[in-house]
């Protein structure tokens, strides 16, 4: 049986992200000696709840449970009490040109924007591999909020979307927000396993006999590798492979790209938002389609009560923002559609902003992976997951149908830690998705 070398980790595990952690765990089920090594200086990845800088929790990155009902993460928080908001989302406001628009007329706004979706479904399913822009009409009155939907779930602009890549996604349009932070979640199922954080790998080495791990630690030789890095870092090639892989995965790393998105939390010194009575939804868009080059804005506001607004922007409008005025610009932008919707006395009440940065983290480089029109094919190499006979790729933009979300990532990490074990002769067991320590499983009772 292949354990890798005397006193050393049989398989390592790079990233703790929630594919990291979904690896670590299956791995640790298994009682195969391993190790994560994180870049950073904390777990999680883009699930990262932020508890200390505006005084209210919030997360920089992933936020809802996607298809919670076929969700093991939802399950899991379950299990562990941690709390999300369930079926209890009520309707969502639309603020246009300052008005809160009545009911009829936001049914016709939200058929009018959703109903792009199905658009870029009937498109895949005739295997279409054309633009998103090809398919969807955005001009009118409200093309801006139209494009501005698309960019938000998938991360690039219409004119770089693969319909046919986009057309994977499965949604059970059963979306709940994560009340106790994505990012703590993560951080509590990872409590009971060997990470080591603050080491970044830099080259991963396959030899006749063992994988060399290279980083700022040193040399790790072991028996398999998962590799959970985003496609950001790895297309920046930020982590050497050697020997390189095949045309057809760097091909993927070319054609399947992560996009841009950030959020933008402003901080209030109490709870000053307050949408129209016929609305219960701490979500809504605010959009001014009479003004020239209107940017639209989804925001959520005061989520879970807390005196908290925060916008989303992604794709090439957050690109051009930031290409013209930068993070000033985007602060700007919300707080001024702030107060275009709740009124201008609500400035004296901000007592601080942040700007999340996964564009800007070397850890990361972007959002999540979309392909380019035309390009739809190559994310099976990803989704295929091997690198080497010994080398195993996982995370978001590896799972068939629920990629752009820390469950599908979740998932990918066990496949691949399934994999390994195989590759190196280690017993398996049937995978188990809510499968947790001891440790983890006490402190959730």
């Amino acid at each position: 049986m292949h354990s890798g070398p005397t006193g050393l980790p049989a398989v390592v595990v790079v990233g703790a992200g929630a594919a990291g952690i979904g690896a670590g765990l299956a791995l640790a089920r298994s009682g195969v000696p391993y190790i994560i090594l994180e870049a950073s200086s904390r777990v999680g990845g883009r699930a990262f709840t932020d508890c200390d800088s505006l005084g209210s929790l919030f997360d920089h990155g992933c936020h809802w449970f996607h298809s919670a009902d076929r969700n093991p993460l939802c399950v899991l928080a379950d299990r562990l009490g941690h709390a999300y908001a369930g079926r209890t989302r009520g309707v969502r406001p639309i603020c246009v040109d300052g008005r809160w628009v009545d009911e009829p007329e936001r049914e016709h706004i939200n058929t009018m924007i959703f109903g792009m979706f199905d658009e870029i479904e009937a498109a895949a399913a005739r295997e279409h591999d054309v633009a998103a822009s090809e398919v969807i009409d955005f001009t009118g009155r409200f093309g801006p909020l139209r494009r501005h939907w698309i960019e938000l779930l998938e991360c690039r602009a219409p004119e770089e979307v693969s319909v046919l890549d986009a057309g994977r996604y499965c949604d059970t349009r059963l979306n709940y927000a994560v009340k106790d932070g994505y990012g703590r979640l993560i951080e509590k199922l990872s409590c009971s396993l060997a990470v080591r954080c603050d080491s970044p790998v830099t080259e991963i080495e396959t030899t006749s006999k063992s994988v060399r791990v290279r980083g700022n630690f040193g040399e790790i030789e072991c028996a398999a590798v998962i590799l959970t890095a985003s496609l950001g870092v790895l297309a920046a090639g930020a982590i050497t492979l050697q020997p390189e892989p095949d045309q057809a995965f760097a091909a993927a790393l070319d054609d399947v790209r992560l996009g841009t998105y950030e959020k933008t939390i402003v901080a209030f010194d109490r709870p000053v938002l307050a949408f129209p009575p016929d609305t219960q939804s701490f979500y809504c868009d605010i959009v001014d389609p009479s003004e020239t080059d209107d940017l639209p804005l989804n925001f959520e506001i005061q989520p879970f009560g807390r005196p908290l607004a925060i916008s989303h922007l992604a794709g090439g409008s957050l690109d051009r923002l930031f290409a013209s005025a930068g993070e000033r610009g985007l602060i700007d932008l919300t707080i001024s559609k702030l107060v275009r919707a709740f009124g201008a006395d609500i400035r004296r009440h901000i007592v601080g902003t942040v700007v999340t940065s996964w564009g800007r983290n070397p850890f990361i480089r972007g959002g999540y992976a979309i392909a380019r029109p035309g390009r739809a094919k190559s994310r099976e190499r990803l989704i295929a997951g091997d690198i080497s006979d010994r080398v195993f790729l996982a995370g978001e933009a590896c799972h068939p149908y629920w990629y752009a979300t820390a469950h599908g990532a979740y998932l990918t990490g066990i496949d691949r830690a399934h994999r390994a074990l195989s590759s190196i002769d280690w017993p398996v067991m049937p995978p188990d998705p809510l499968w947790l320590p001891p440790l983890a499983a006490a402190a959730g009772g």
